[in-house]
C-alpha cells in the first residue's frame, strides 16, 4: 500500500514536471515570436509582461539577460534611448529594472492621452460658451498646468466625461489574479503559492495553463508556437 502511494505520488511530480516544462517552453516561444510594432508599442510591452508574469507564476527566473535582450529586441527607439540612458546611470541593471521602467512610460503616455483629452474637451465647451472669442493656440499648456495643480477639478470633469462617454476610459484595471481572483498579480499568489498548487487549481477551473484562458488546454491553445 506505501508502494502503490509512493508511486502513485512519483507519478504524478513526473506529470507535473512535464507539464510545467511544456508552459515554459510554449511561454518562451510566445516571448521570442512577438513581433516587433513601432506603432503598437504599448501593447507589444503589455504582452511580454503578462508572459513574463505567466513565467513567474510557474516558478521561473526571469532575471536572465537572454530575456533582457528579447525584451529590448522588441522595443522602437525612441524607448530603447531611454533605457540605454538608464542603463548607463544605473550600475546595477536588471530585468526588473527595465519592467518598471516600461511600467513608467506606459503610465505617462496614459496621463498625456488623459490631459489632451479633458484639454480638448475643455476648449470645445470654451467654444460653446464663447463661440466669437479666439482662443489662443497655446491653451493647452495652460489648460493641463491649471488641471495639474486642481486636481479635484480634473476629477470632476473626468467624472463628468465618463457619464457622458461610458465608453472613454484612460486607466487600465487590474485583472484579478487567476488562481484565487483577489486583487493582485498572478506571480504573486500566496493562497496557491507554489508551482503544483496553481497547476493543479488552473486544471480545477478548466484553464489554459499557457494563455490563463478558458475553454481548452496548453495542447490546444492557440498561442503555441
Amino acid at each position: 500500500m506505501i508502494v502503490r502511494i509512493a508511486n502513485k505520488e512519483r507519478y504524478r511530480d513526473i506529470k507535473i514536471r512535464d507539464s510545467v516544462s511544456t508552459i515554459r517552453k510554449l511561454l518562451y516561444n510566445e516571448l521570442i515570436s512577438t513581433k516587433r510594432n513601432n506603432r503598437d508599442w504599448k501593447t507589444i510591452i503589455e504582452e511580454m509582461e503578462r508572459v513574463l508574469r505567466q513565467l513567474e507564476a510557474i516558478g521561473e527566473n526571469v532575471e536572465q539577460p537572454t530575456i533582457e535582450t528579447i525584451i529590448e529586441s522588441k522595443l522602437p527607439n525612441w524607448i530603447l534611448n531611454q533605457v540605454y540612458q538608464q542603463k548607463e546611470e544605473d550600475g546595477q541593471w536588471s530585468v526588473t529594472k527595465l519592467r518598471q521602467l516600461l511600467r513608467k512610460i506606459i503610465n505617462r503616455n496614459d496621463q498625456v492621452m488623459e490631459w489632451q483629452y479633458l484639454d480638448n474637451v475643455s476648449r470645445k465647451n470654451l467654444i460653446k460658451r464663447h463661440p466669437n472669442a479666439s482662443i489662443p493656440e497655446n491653451s493647452a499648456l495652460i489648460a493641463i498646468k491649471q488641471l495639474k495643480q486642481t486636481r479635484g477639478t480634473a476629477s470632476a470633469e473626468r467624472n463628468q466625461l465618463n457619464q457622458e462617454n461610458p465608453n472613454w476610459s484612460t486607466k487600465k484595471k487590474r485583472r484579478p489574479c487567476i488562481f484565487c481572483n483577489n486583487n493582485h498579480w498572478d506571480s504573486k499568489c500566496h493562497i496557491y503559492s507554489t508551482v503544483e498548487q496553481r497547476i493543479d487549481r488552473l486544471k480545477e477551473i478548466n484553464v489554459c495553463s499557457n494563455c490563463f484562458k478558458s475553454g481548452h488546454n496548453e495542447l490546444n491553445c492557440i498561442k503555441r508556437a
